[in-house]
């Protein structure tokens, strides 16, 4: 009788000959009848047959294998690329969330800023505001200031008028007056020999004195007045009115003409003609009956003297 036969598991990679030769050895030894000898040949070429049934079989099991194996290992590499990946993943996600606070906090700083800006700008409105306030203010002040200033030049540019008005209203006294004064000399002309110093010239009514020595023209002015004189003013003499001492000789003769911003008399009388150079510390002569620049106050010439005759027996 057949024994029970016994097939053990072999693991997955050992040979199947292995395997079968494991198997042949489980086998027992049978004790067979007449036929045994038969069925023990016959059972021998059945398991030959066995053998060379079960070496595709193998191959492919060997070929599954190798699949497998390849599929493993590339699961696995690829499985090293996911997790790889999502590491770097992760760090990239760390880096843009440490970046997200860091930009939170620029943000931050910004708004902050702005609102200082914000709040420097409002105030910088405010003095603006207040600047133009005071522009306007001063606008205001300057606008009066400019009605009184075109005031002031209406008093002044009056006043100037008034002024020129008064000076020719003096010209005519002084006129009137020197024609009054020429009248009563000829009215009452002087003849007594004592009408004039000793060493003076009776002339229209003028007693004259002519220096021989030279001063300068203060000098030659102190000296008038210390006679209780002054210096010739001509007035409106001509050549033919002058005295023939002064028409013919070419020596210049200090007269009371001088240059104070214009030509004026010693008696503040304006000079009715125009003489040149014109000039501060400029003073006028007569010389061969016309009259001149002469020159500077420290130029010597002789000089003129005029005072009013007296009657006999009143001091000169």
């Amino acid at each position: 009788m057949y024994e029970t036969l016994q097939y053990p598991k072999t693991p997955l990679g050992q040979s199947r000959r292995q395997e079968a030769g494991k198997a042949n050895d489980n086998y027992e030894t049978l004790q067979l009848g007449p036929m045994g000898k038969w069925r023990a040949g016959h059972g021998a070429q059945q398991h030959k047959a066995r053998q060379w049934n079960m070496q595709p079989l193998l191959l492919v099991l060997l070929a599954a294998f190798l699949v497998l194996l390849a599929t493993s290992i590339a699961l696995g590499v690829r499985y090293w690329q996911v997790v790889t990946a999502l590491l770097q993943s992760q760090e990239q996600l760390a880096k843009t969330r440490g970046g997200g606070s860091h930009c939170q906090k620029e943000l931050h700083s910004c708004s902050m800023e702005l609102q200082k800006a914000e709040a420097g700008l409002k105030q910088a409105q405010v003095k603006l505001s207040q600047a133009r306030q005071e522009g306007n203010s001063c606008q205001r002040f300057l606008h009066w200031r400019d009605m009184d200033l075109q005031e002031a030049r209406a008093a002044l540019q009056q006043a100037q008028e008034q002024l020129l008005w008064l000076q020719k209203q003096a010209q005519l006294l002084s006129q009137q007056l020197k024609e009054s004064a020429g009248a009563q000399a000829s009215a009452f002309p002087c003849k007594a020999t004592d009408c004039c110093p000793e060493t003076w010239v009776l002339h229209r009514g003028k007693c004259l004195f002519l220096s021989k020595e030279k001063k300068t023209w203060e000098q030659s002015k102190e000296w008038c007045k210390q006679e209780s004189s002054k210096l010739l003013i001509t007035w409106d003499w001509d050549r033919t009115t002058m005295p023939s001492f002064l028409t013919n000789t070419d020596t210049s003769y200090w007269i009371g003409l001088w240059f104070h911003q214009r030509w004026i008399w010693i008696d503040e009388t304006p000079y009715a003609h125009t003489l040149t150079p014109e000039g501060d510390g400029s003073y006028g002569v007569i010389k061969g009956g016309s009259i001149e620049a002469g020159g500077l106050n420290n130029e010597q010439f002789q000089w003129v003297c005029e005072k009013l005759p007296s009657c006999p027996g009143e001091p000169q």
